[in-house]
This record gives structure tokens, C-alpha cells and sequence, in this order.
């Protein structure tokens, strides 16, 4: 004679799983402002004059055209009024300061996927370069 097993009464396990969704914030720089590490969102429409600046000068034959990135910025200084170049420089500041915190590959992407620009700054200097081709009296 088998001897069978006696089967045991299954158990009902229930698992229970907690997610929790947690923003990615991008580390601060070192001289950040406070406010960098909740970085607000780039967006188009709050940069215009920007904008036109990317599109007009640091498009895709900026080289050929400028040379360099301040060649671009001075032929746009040539070219603006100086309501046009007042503008430039407070959006400039601006993007400057709300991507402060962003490593200067993400700064790029937003530059030309969301600004509209071919130019991709290889660090923080080469922004405050052609801010200062703008601001140098």
C-alpha cells in the first residue's frame, strides 16, 4: 500500500506593494542659489527674445556664419536695438539662473530641444562668455 501526503490547505498570501513616486532633482552646484534644486521647468514661451537670438544666430550654420559663439553675439549686438539686447540679457539671466542647478549636458538639451539653438555649451564659462558679450561696456 502508497501512503499519500496529505496535501496542506494552500496559503493566501497577499503581497502589498508601496510605491512612491519621488521627484528627481538635479544636484546643486557649487555656488547655486538656494533656490536651484527645485529647478522650474524650460519652457519656450518664457524666453523669447532668447529664442530669436538661438534661431537668428546660434542656428545650425552659426559656424560658418560667426565663427564662434561670439561672433554671433556681435552681429546680434549690430543688428539690436537696445530694447532688443535689454531683453536678451534679463532671458539670458534667467535661463542662466533657473538652470543653475542642471549639469551643463541637460542645459544643452534644453538649449536645442526646447530653445530652439544648435549651439551646446560645453560648461558654465562658456555661458557666462556670451553673457558677457552682451554686458561688457
Amino acid at each position: 500500500m502508497k501512503k499519500t501526503r496529505a496535501k496542506k490547505p494552500a496559503k493566501k498570501v497577499t503581497k502589498t506593494k508601496t510605491v512612491t513616486k519621488a521627484k528627481k532633482v538635479a544636484p546643486k552646484a557649487p555656488n547655486a542659489p538656494k533656490s536651484a534644486a527645485l529647478v522650474a521647468p524650460v519652457r519656450r514661451s518664457d524666453y523669447p527674445a532668447l529664442c530669436d537670438f538661438l534661431d537668428g544666430y546660434l542656428h545650425q550654420d552659426f559656424v560658418v556664419e560667426h565663427r564662434t559663439v561670439a561672433g554671433a553675439g556681435a552681429a546680434f549686438l549690430r543688428d539690436a536695438n537696445a530694447a532688443e539686447r535689454k531683453d536678451l540679457v534679463r532671458e539670458l539671466r534667467a535661463f542662466m539662473t533657473a538652470t543653475a542647478g542642471l549639469p551643463i549636458g541637460r542645459v544643452g538639451d534644453l538649449v536645442t530641444h526646447e530653445l530652439g539653438g544648435s549651439w551646446l555649451p560645453a560648461s558654465r564659462e562658456e555661458l557666462d562668455a556670451l553673457l558677457s558679450v552682451f554686458t561688457a561696456k
